[in-house]
């Protein structure tokens, strides 16, 4: 499921820096270009999130750690 920006308000952090592994992890793996193209914008949304609220973006590591390929908040 993805989170669309004006529901980000109604998820904590820790949600938010799930999704974004997730949705980076489905981008880097995805067969399809469309599939990898809408998670890419979405960990962008995540990602700018994240910095918004003052928040470090995770990194390559923590998306091969901690991300779910096709997990919550991803397309």
């Amino acid at each position: 499921m993805i989170i669309i920006p004006r529901e980000y308000k109604y998820h904590d952090n820790a949600k938010l820096f799930q999704c974004y592994c997730n949705a980076r992890r489905t981008y880097f793996k995805a067969l399809g270009h469309n599939k990898a193209e809408m998670n890419e914008r979405i960990a962008k949304d995540y990602a700018e999130e994240l910095t918004r609220r003052e928040t470090d973006v995770p990194t390559d590591d923590d998306v091969e750690k901690y991300g779910i390929f096709n997990g919550d908040g991803t397309w």
